[in-house]
């Protein structure tokens, strides 16, 4: 890869809705039973419970590119529990972010 030009890559490639659960599972690892506790539809939770057990795989060799700052804030925004993700603020407070953070620009 030259100077300047970014490579894209699709991590989460699913065929289908129902595909596209289980491809994100296999990167970011199976939920805990504390994070499935969100899915208040059962039938959705059983869902995600059949789809198996998935070990996390490191975001370094999906993304052999990308810098350490990137994939940290990724892995904090893939979290499975939507109440440990960062929120839009907290991205933009994280330090990959740092250049473009101008907390004087903000609207709360």
């Amino acid at each position: 890869m030259t100077a300047g030009r970014m490579r894209l890559t699709q991590i989460f490639p699913g065929r289908d809705y129902v595909d596209q659960i289980k491809v994100i599972l296999s990167k970011v690892g199976s939920p805990s039973e504390e994070d499935k506790a969100f899915i208040t539809n059962k039938k959705a939770r059983d869902h995600v419970k059949s789809l198996g057990n998935f070990k996390k795989q490191p975001w370094g060799s999906l993304l052999p590119d990308a810098t350490a700052g990137s994939l940290d804030i990724l892995d904090q925004i893939l979290q499975f529990d939507p109440a440990k993700r960062l929120s839009a603020a907290d991205c933009l407070a994280h330090p990959w972010l740092e250049e473009h953070h101008d907390p004087s620009d903000e609207i709360e």
